[in-house]
C-alpha cells in the first residue's frame, strides 16, 4: 500500500477493502438535553443491527435518566419529558441491559 500526502488530500494506492454490504452493522443513537457533549445528559439510548439495506430483528431502546431537567424546546423536539426521567433507568443500568 503507497500512501501520498498532498497539502488538501491524500491518495492510497493498492488498498484493498473487504465487501463493506455484507457486514452487520450496530447503529446507535442517542437523544440529550442539548448538543454539547461536557454539559449535557443522555435521555434516550437506541440501537439496531443493519446489513444490506435492511433492519435486522435486533433493536434496542431505553430511556436514560438525565442529570439535569430536560429543556422545554428539546422536550418537544424528541417528546422526552422531565417526568418521564423519574424513573428512568441509568446510562449505565440502560446500557448494561443492552
Amino acid at each position: 500500500m503507497k500512501i501520498t500526502l498532498l497539502p488538501d488530500t491524500y491518495f492510497i494506492e493498492n488498498l484493498s477493502v473487504s465487501s463493506l454490504q455484507d457486514r452487520m452493522y450496530c447503529i446507535f443513537d442517542l437523544e440529550g438535553t442539548g448538543i454539547n457533549p461536557v454539559v449535557e445528559s443522555v435521555t434516550q439510548f437506541g440501537a439496531m443491527h443493519y446489513q444490506r439495506g435492511h433492519q435486522c430483528k435486533t433493536t434496542f431502546s431505553s430511556l436514560t435518566r438525565a442529570n439535569k431537567p430536560i429543556p422545554e424546546p428539546v422536550a418537544k423536539l424528541t417528546g422526552i419529558s422531565n417526568e418521564e426521567m423519574l424513573e428512568a433507568p441509568s446510562f449505565v443500568e440502560a446500557f448494561q441491559e443492552f
